[in-house]
Order: C-alpha cells, then structure tokens, then sequence
C-alpha cells in the first residue's frame, strides 16, 4: 500500500489501508512478546498517521517514506534474526526505530534501552553459588528501591515533561 502511495501521492486510502495493517502486525507481535518488533511497527504507524494528516508533507514526506521503506525491510530481516537466533533483541532494528522517531521531533531513545547481551545459562558470578534466603533479598531490595526513590524525585519533578515525551 505504501508503493502505491508512492504512484499516487493524493490517494490517502493507500495510507489509511497501509495504517490498518500494520496496527494489525503491532497486535499480533504483541500478543507474540515480541516487544521490539511492536516498538517499531508503533513507530511506523505513527508516521503513518502523520502523513495521513498532513503533518508530514513536502520534502519531509519524501524522507518518511524512504524511512518507512527502509522499516519495512528491517521488520522481516528482525523477525527472521529472532527466529534463527530464538534471541529477541531490539539492537537489530534500534537505528530504524530512531529514525522514524524523528519524524515529530521526538527523542531518540537511548542505546541502553537496546542492550540485550548474551548470557549463557549458568554465567555470572554467582554460578555454582545459592541464593540468599527470600527474606535477606526483599530487605536488600527494599533498601535498594528507597535509596533509588531518593535520588530519583528530584529528577522526576524537573524532568517530568521529558519523561512524558518519551513515552508519548
């Protein structure tokens, strides 16, 4: 549907057709677990949107749909990756994700939300060890979120707008 937009940039139906399909895609991989393929199919349709009203025109309408076109083939080269790797990570498709999030002038997101290392079943360096009783680790893990809160409120009441950006 996007190719024909392209041969007939007045018919918005193409758009509205393409829109429909890909909200579907972002339900199934969903439903799926595959977070990272929803992210950017959700981005996809985004700009979609935006082209749909006009928000996107001119010569940013022709980088759009260079990038939803480049998107497009990520999707299924990602989905493939998943499949013969049985590993999903966002890292494959991270640049296309930001790249179509700059449509709208919305931030990048940050390489740490697409770090996924792999780690082989009993690496680390509590391997061959066994874990501390239940209660010592909610007490660890109480102190760890109360110092956390601490340091972090003054940053969320100055910084709430950016926060609520990112995940617009």
């Amino acid at each position: 549907h996007l190719h024909a937009y392209q041969h007939e940039p007045d018919e918005m139906r193409h758009l509205r057709e393409a829109l429909r399909n890909v909200h579907s895609a972002t339900g199934v991989l969903r439903l799926c677990a595959l977070d990272p393929a929803a992210l950017l199919t959700r981005e996809i349709e985004r700009v979609i949107s935006q082209l749909i009203i006009g928000k996107i025109a001119g010569e940013a309408r022709r980088v759009a749909m260079t990038e939803l076109a480049a998107s497009m083939e990520a999707l299924p080269a990602y989905l493939a990756n998943v499949r013969a790797k049985r590993e999903v990570s966002a890292g494959a498709i991270a640049n296309v994700i930001n790249d179509l999030r700059h449509f709208g002038n919305r931030p990048i997101l940050p390489d740490s939300l697409f770090f996924n290392p792999p780690v082989k079943t009993g690496a680390g360096v509590t391997s061959g060890q066994h874990p501390a009783p239940d209660a010592k680790l909610r007490r660890f893990g109480a102190r760890a979120m109360r110092v956390c809160a601490k340091h972090s409120k003054g940053a969320l009441k100055k910084d709430r707008d950016s926060l609520k950006q990112l995940f617009a």
